[in-house]
């Protein structure tokens, strides 16, 4: 069953920032988001009740990541140049 955004529901995690390397280091590793990575993993544990491959999202491109990280970089200096002010 392939996932669609339409339809996907959010489950805010929290795990340990060893956990959170490590699926870093993994979905890299396997061309995966980290989103992906996780619940490529958890589909696993069910016993084929999931299609593995719905969680094989592409990873992003050079150029995807580089714009994610440009938008990063301009909240955080917004946020600096608003904290200086006061």
């Amino acid at each position: 069953m392939a996932y669609t955004q339409a339809r996907d529901a959010q489950l805010p995690l929290r795990m340990s920032q060893e956990m959170k390397s490590r699926l870093q280091q993994e979905a890299k590793a396997a061309g995966r988001s980290v989103n992906a990575e996780v619940i490529y993993r958890l589909a696993k544990t069910f016993d084929g009740e999931f299609d593995l491959a719905a969680s094989q999202e592409p990873a992003p491109t050079t150029l995807e990541t580089m714009a994610a990280d440009i938008a990063v970089i301009r909240q955080l200096a917004e946020a600096l140049k608003w904290n200086m002010r006061y």
